[in-house]
């Protein structure tokens, strides 16, 4: 019962800061340019930086392996995402494809990884960051355009957290590790991650009428998937994988129960489709995963620790 206690309190911290952010939208306190550099600050700084700042220790050949098993892991959970969403929608509705596949799992699983693990977990969960890189910027960019030429693996190897992995993993298998200021500014920098992404969430809900995102059907069916079934699944796959450490295994989990991708708006407005339909997506599933997210973490601490 402990853990669901502080697994509430940390996803209600995250929603609080969330929160701040929505008012300050509301209030024209906050406008869209203003969201657009925080966002990019959070992308491009405070995520390779937490991101380095995790790959700070000791090389470890358990870790090493660890951390290959959290990237194939990453991508069995994101397939199980494909799988379910063409099974139940088809071909033609990418939109919810993308969204029950593809967690957001740099917005809000730093935040939660770190307040629940510790930051030296951001290690594994980096390798499902870079696992959701690859394939949203491949697989998932030809689902929103249906178009294989708009597909360019330089994107991929351009994003800010392939560059924070890469310089993370070669700190990591160094003698030399980084200490004093320099470590200090790092972390501190870090150390933004988690408010300014729940001031960018709190944004996307601000900018979706609350009153028009609970009326629209879709989002509830695009939730229970995204939120329960999809993490349940994934639940049951580690269940079966006990040589995996309890921790990693609610790395992955974590970051399959987060809800969906914030880049589904950003590919959506891009590519010509239904922006506001992503928004409600993506801002339902931030909502509803207030109470997703503490029962699916609690039941998986409960099997496995």
């Amino acid at each position: 019962m402990a853990i669901g206690v502080t697994v509430l309190n940390q996803v209600l911290m995250m929603f609080a800061l969330m929160l701040v952010g929505y008012i300050l939208f509301k209030k024209e306190l906050l406008n869209e340019s203003g969201t657009a550099q925080l966002s990019t600050i959070l992308l491009q700084v405070c995520t390779p930086a937490i991101i380095i700042n995790s790959f700070n220790i000791e090389f470890s050949f358990d870790i090493l392996s660890d951390l290959g098993i959290a990237f194939g892991l990453a991508f069995v959970s994101m397939f199980l995402g494909l799988a379910i969403g063409k099974i139940l929608f088809g071909k033609t509705h990418r939109i919810e494809q993308f969204a029950i596949a593809f967690s957001n799992v740099g917005f809000f699983g730093i935040p939660l990884v770190t307040g629940l693990l510790g930051i030296e977990y951001v290690t594994y969960l980096s390798a499902f960051i870079l696992a959701f890189n690859l394939l949203t910027w491949t697989i998932g960019l030809y689902m929103i355009t249906n178009d294989k030429s708009v597909i360019n693996l330089s994107y991929f190897l351009k994003t800010p957290a392939f560059i924070g992995m890469a310089l993370g993993f070669l700190l990591f298998i160094s003698p030399i590790k980084l200490s004093g200021f320099i470590q200090q500014s790092i972390a501190s920098i870090g150390s933004m991650n988690t408010p300014i992404a729940m001031l960018v969430l709190g944004t996307y809900l601000a900018k979706s009428k609350l009153i028009d995102i609970f009326k629209n059907k879709h989002v509830y069916s695009i939730a229970l998937l995204r939120l329960i079934v999809v993490p349940l699944i994934v639940l049951a796959v580690l269940s079966f994988l006990p040589m995996i450490r309890p921790e990693v295994r609610l790395v992955i989990l974590i970051a399959s129960s987060a809800p969906s991708a914030t880049i589904l708006a950003i590919f959506s407005q891009k590519y010509g489709h239904d922006y506001t339909y992503g928004a409600q997506i993506i801002s339902f599933t931030n909502i509803m995963c207030l109470i997703s997210i503490p029962i699916i973490i609690t039941f998986a601490y409960s099997l496995w620790i």
